[in-house]
């Protein structure tokens, strides 16, 4: 009988995970592993301080009364399942995943353990947490899921309304990101409801995005509005640079790109998802059982503004646009 890696990987967590509960142990330390997708190009990954300092507000010091486990890699199934694999080789009390793939591989490779995923995701787009969501198909993974239905159209609402004639507006957008065409078809409709021009400009690499900044010039849009994508993120730095020379306002979806100038970010609000988490892990050290603790669909997302750039643009921003931010970069 042949036996793939992958049921190989899941008998091994069948064996080896141990329960929860274990950490009500007298004397025995709980580990927490923490399994991450790398992101592109030294993009950050799961805020640790964020997560660290949540699980001591609820009693949890890591290394003292807890122990952390942090591993990383890349963001193909096979990698994500051997990561998965090392944790259970490490005998950890609760596998917290960052993301939809994380999730999958853990799940795959253990049943005994608990898993709490922390995730973005659009459930309408995504058959995996569309079965967990609805169907309860999850067996021992329980946690947070941050709803990004919205996100675009609503990050288009607060660009066009950034500025003074702020009608026309280019959509970057990445041909190689499998959700992309279904997010630009949202922002476009979107448009028509608001009554915005849009021109999609799309990329397929790095060398594309002067060209798509020409486009842009030559039709005369008046701001950048770029969907998220994990390339785009590596690039953030580039396409900050060419959306500055060619005095675009921009709007991001990540933070990240704001604090490298970026105009705006609407992103989803990675500090309250992974604050949530740390929640879910505390309860299962001290007994719950995830089947017990329904997963939560959170909708928070945080509005940047860079007020440096705004002025380098000489741009003045409404004040009730100011007034909706989550923070301002002066």
């Amino acid at each position: 009988m042949v036996i793939s890696r992958r049921s190989f990987i899941a008998c091994l967590g069948a064996l080896l995970g141990p329960r929860a509960a274990d950490a009500q142990r007298s004397g025995h330390v709980p580990r927490i592993g923490i399994l991450c997708p790398h992101r592109l190009s030294g993009a950050r990954g799961m805020p640790r301080d964020v997560f660290e300092h949540a699980l001591g507000g609820l009693g949890w010091t890591p290394g003292s009364n807890v122990e952390l486990e942090y591993r990383d890699a890349e963001k193909n199934d096979d990698a994500l399942a051997e990561g998965a694999a090392g944790l259970i080789r490490l005998n950890v009390d609760v596998i917290v995943t960052c993301g939809g793939r994380a999730t999958r591989g853990a799940q795959q490779s253990t049943n005994a353990i608990p898993i709490v995923m922390s995730a973005t995701s659009d459930p309408n787009r995504s058959d995996f947490f569309f079965d967990m969501l609805l169907n309860g198909r999850r067996d021992n993974v329980t946690g947070v899921v941050l709803l990004t239905t919205g996100a675009g159209p609503r990050a288009l609402e607060l660009l066009s309304e950034a500025g003074t004639g702020f009608d026309r507006i280019a959509i970057l957008w990445d041909i190689r990101t499998p959700s992309h065409s279904a997010k630009l078809k949202t922002v476009e409709d979107a448009a028509r409801s608001l009554r915005i021009q849009v021109r999609p400009v799309g990329v397929r690499s790095l060398s594309d995005l002067p060209s798509a900044f020409a486009t842009m010039q030559r039709e005369d849009v008046k701001a950048l509005l770029v969907l998220g994508s994990p390339y785009f993120f590596a690039e953030r730095g580039r396409i900050v640079e060419l959306a500055t020379r060619y005095r675009l306002p921009s709007m991001f979806d990540s933070r990240d790109a704001t604090e490298a100038g970026g105009l705006m970010s609407y992103s989803a609000n990675h500090a309250a998802l992974y604050r949530r988490a740390a929640g879910y892990v505390d309860k299962l050290l001290r007994g719950a059982r995830p089947a017990d603790l329904a997963i939560e669909q959170l909708s928070q997302f945080e509005l940047v503004i860079n007020l440096k750039t705004a002025k380098a643009l000489g741009l003045t921003i409404p004040p009730s646009v100011l007034q909706r931010a989550d923070q301002l970069i002066k």
